[in-house]
């Protein structure tokens, strides 16, 4: 019995020390053992929206993609940023929520990362890309990386050296140039030659005319989407088909959308302890948006056809229901404003899925210098 009692005792206390593990910041250096990563010699070129003739830019984004992919960012040499952006899916996921280090559900659907937008996060809590970069890494719920142990870890694999070295003229690594190379690799990361774009530059940037290398689907789609459907209300073409921010008085591109009269994740709203704003999330690029699936926050709608459906039929009133969402009602008064339903045919509905379909970036799916190194 006194045996049964020591055992038992045991168990308890290696349940006890093993969740204590599991959630307490590591601030060990955890040996890792990664394959060199493959790059080309001269490097790749990378087009950047700032000046190319900073300070060795090439070789920055090269240091930032060998960083992107490598899975010794994570506590446990487990993922990689690369794990939930996947090039082939526009640097988003396929998955309703990807899992972090222990494999654990993270709360939220993964967006894509191109297209270079300042408002970063579901909740909009980053605005540029060298603040969002760190965040992931020593996120609890994601890869729980010490930051101040990672450059000493990164400091034990041989390649760091010469990348630092090539990107900052000094082989030491650095905190600093770990987030300068991943927000210089993430900012390139830029899909400008889908069907779209590469007829719109042929139109000079009329989108109010049928495109002449569009089908008549396409071109139907085109009419709709800057027309009866009032997506460009939301999608602006300037800003990679996202918003410039009028929902609610917050600045980051955000609306509420009508998805719940009640929400389990209030985004924006509780980021900022402000009831106002429940159900507010950044309105996303569309820029390869036929490759992202699952769409929201939540990863709710498996198919475009379920997102445009939820616009056409199923915008619920909420309180704080973006403006753009709803229309008035019989009294004219704009207490009395009700969801608008946009009445759309099975073939406006078909029409306007094959115009978000030339958004698609082939080449950029596709291209090396995106692609895992390792």
């Amino acid at each position: 019995m006194k045996s049964l009692k020591i055992i038992g005792f045991a168990i308890v206390c290696f349940v006890f020390v093993w969740g204590c593990k599991k959630t307490q910041e590591p601030d060990q250096v955890i040996a890792v053992g990664t394959n060199t990563p493959k790059l080309p010699n001269p490097t790749y070129q990378y087009d950047s929206t700032q000046s190319n003739q900073q300070f060795q830019f090439n070789e920055r984004a090269t240091l930032g993609r060998v960083l992107f992919y490598d899975k010794a960012l994570s506590f446990n040499n487990s993922i990689s940023c690369g794990s939930c952006h996947i090039q082939q899916l526009g640097f988003a996921d396929n998955v309703q929520f990807h899992k972090g280090v222990y494999g654990n559900e993270l709360k939220r659907n993964t967006l894509s990362i191109s297209g270079n937008s300042t408002k970063l996060f579901w909740d909009g809590r980053s605005t540029s890309m060298r603040d969002l970069v760190l965040r992931p890494l020593s996120n609890h719920d994601e890869m729980l990386q010490n930051l101040t142990a990672l450059p000493s870890k990164l400091a034990l694999i041989e390649y760091y050296k010469k990348l630092f070295f090539d990107a900052y003229g000094d082989p030491k690594v650095t905190l600093a140039g770990i987030q300068d190379a991943l927000a210089v690799f993430c900012e390139v990361l830029l899909p400008n030659n889908s069907k779209f774009d590469i007829e719109l530059k042929k139109a000079n940037g009329n989108v109010w005319q049928n495109l002449s290398g569009f089908t008549e689907q396409e071109n139907k789609g085109l009419t709709l989407f800057f027309g009866k459907a009032t997506c460009a209300n939301c999608h602006i073409v300037g800003v990679n088909f996202s918003d410039f921010g009028v929902g609610g008085g917050y600045s980051p591109p955000s609306e509420n959308i009508g998805l719940d009269m009640e929400y389990k994740d209030n985004g924006i709203g509780a980021l900022k302890n402000d009831a106002t704003l429940n159900g507010l999330f950044k309105v996303p690029n569309l820029k390869n948006i036929a490759l992202t699936a699952p769409y929201m926050h939540d990863g709710r709608f498996k198919t475009l056809e379920d997102v445009i459906e939820h616009y056409n039929n199923n915008v619920v009133n909420h309180p704080n229901l973006s403006t753009l969402l709803s229309q008035l009602g019989e009294t004219d008064s704009e207490e009395d404003a009700v969801p608008i339903r946009l009445n759309l045919t099975e073939d406006e509905k078909k029409a306007l899925v094959a115009f978000l379909k030339t958004f698609t970036d082939e080449s950029f799916i596709r291209d090396p210098k995106f692609s895992n190194p390792f």
